[in-house]
């Protein structure tokens, strides 16, 4: 076994087979033939080259110029196109829900494309019927429809309808409307205010408890408060800053008269509203500063308002002295 395995040498078995020689003696080389042993390697050696192709292969000229290879045929191909794996339509081929996954990313890349745009306020903007679960279930023809999928659709839908629609591109309102439901009016936004024939711009602010109606024309500064002028309708220079805020944010302090009639809350709250208006008055007059002035947070509502007190103490929070006995 040793000896055999000696006359084994790296390269293929065959080919060094076929240059041995076998003698009898060593004087008479013997006949391969007569010789069993030769042939039996010999035998051995056609094995190795028919299991390994060898010899058989031809050059990609001797293939090209055989006589009765139809390369236009399609049946060539057929093997390699068996082995080539099906690419799904879409993205969301091997997800849970493909059809909701395809409409969600979507959505999102209209939401990615336009998040510069400032959102409204639902009390400035009419925002439409969406579809119902159900109708949104029968719509994608699904038979087990989670309610999740259902509530991500709405966050995504109301957050483009919120949009600017004087800064909205047309192609979110030809996305949302297939899904606005049969029994809206479908997506109507409320109309712009504009400056009426003197052009004043009117507008409404509120602050916890106080509301104000604000009246914007062009003039040098003059500000009214119910009648009053600046210093007597607040005394505390803090609450005449709050008011007179977004005119900074422009800077057009000495650009804007400004008649405000205010009702409600203390003068905290009464500043804070007024300031509102004026933000939306500024807007009426000039709609580029609308960016400005929601980067700033003037023109969405302060939502924070008093804390009510609660039962056992003395203020919303504040608990009483402790006294052991």
């Amino acid at each position: 076994m040793r000896a055999w395995r000696a006359l084994v040498p790296r390269r293929p078995l065959g080919r060094q087979l076929l240059g041995m020689r076998f003698y009898s003696d060593a004087s008479k080389p013997s006949s391969p033939i007569a010789n069993p042993f030769e042939q039996r390697l010999q035998g051995l050696v056609k094995e190795y080259e028919k299991f390994n192709n060898i010899g058989s292969q031809v050059s990609a000229d001797e293939a090209r110029d055989a006589e009765g290879v139809q390369f236009n045929d399609e049946r060539h191909l057929a093997p390699d196109l068996s082995r080539l794996r099906v690419v799904p339509r879409e993205r969301a081929f091997f997800m849970g829900m493909p059809a909701h996954e395809e409409i969600m990313r979507t959505l999102n890349d209209l939401t990615m494309k336009n998040q510069t745009i400032p959102r409204l306020g639902r009390s400035e903007i009419e925002v439409p019927t969406w579809l119902s679960l159900n109708e949104y279930r029968d719509m994608l023809g699904a038979k087990h429809f989670k309610q999740k999928y259902y509530r991500e659709l709405l966050s995504s839908l109301n957050d483009l309808a919120l949009m600017d629609p004087q800064l909205v591109p047309s192609s979110v309102p030809d996305a949302l409307s297939r899904f606005v439901s049969l029994r809206s009016d479908g997506f109507i936004a409320k109309k712009p205010k504009t400056l009426d024939e003197v052009g004043r711009a009117i507008a409404v602010g509120r602050r916890k408890t106080a509301s104000a109606r604000v009246q914007l024309v062009k003039g040098s500064g003059l500000a009214l408060v119910n009648g009053k002028p600046l210093d007597e309708a607040f005394e505390r220079p803090a609450d005449r800053d709050a008011m007179l805020y977004p005119l900074k944010v422009v800077a057009g302090e000495q650009s804007y008269n400004i008649f405000a009639t205010v009702t409600g809350g203390g003068k905290t709250g009464q500043a804070s509203a007024i300031a509102h208006g004026i933000a939306q008055a500024l807007v009426i007059h000039n709609p580029l500063l609308l960016s400005r002035l929601a980067r700033a947070k003037c023109l969405k509502r302060d939502p924070r308002v008093k804390e009510r007190k609660k039962p056992g103490k003395v203020k919303a929070r504040k608990s009483y002295t402790w006294v052991k006995r």
